[in-house]
């Protein structure tokens, strides 16, 4: 199966996308930042460094992009 991973900030109570996959039956990862940890659960990033950031994380994790 393929990972699904979920970037998420500020939107602890409105994960419609989280709660359809849940309902489904698939698995997937909330991709939150440290200081919204106790509202999520998920892998831990930098604080307040945006969505692209954590896509980029995601992507990197997968070996899709890489920084040097």
């Amino acid at each position: 199966m393929i990972p699904i991973f979920i970037p998420t900030k500020a939107r602890a109570g409105n994960q419609k996308t989280a709660a359809l996959l849940q309902k489904i039956g698939l698995q997937y990862t909330l991709v939150v930042e440290p200081q919204e940890k106790h509202l999520y659960a998920g892998h831990l990033l930098e604080n307040n460094r945006g969505l692209a950031h954590s896509r980029n994380y995601i992507l990197n994790l997968h070996g899709v992009i890489s920084h040097a």
